[in-house]
């Protein structure tokens, strides 16, 4: 039996309130687990997965915008002195 659109956006609006941490937290108790339906489970996993795939992005994003404006400002400063 899989999750219907509206239960897993129930489910998508309630990890949010939760959180990251507290999504995680609960899915690595073992004892959780094994009361959760798989496919809930398997959502929350996958939810974590693509919350976590967009923090690395957002990360990645600025660490590359403070090299282009790190090189535009150093090369600025060179021109200037």
């Amino acid at each position: 039996m899989g999750l219907s659109e509206e239960h897993k956006e129930w489910l998508a609006d309630l990890y949010e309130s939760w959180g990251l941490d507290k999504v995680r937290r609960e899915l690595d108790r073992s004892e959780r687990n094994r009361f959760a339906p798989p496919e809930v489970t398997a959502f929350a996993r996958a939810w974590v997965g693509a919350r976590e795939t967009a923090i690395r992005r957002k990360e990645n994003f600025s660490a590359a915008l403070a090299i282009v404006f790190g090189s535009l400002i150093g090369a600025s400063l060179g021109l200037v002195i």
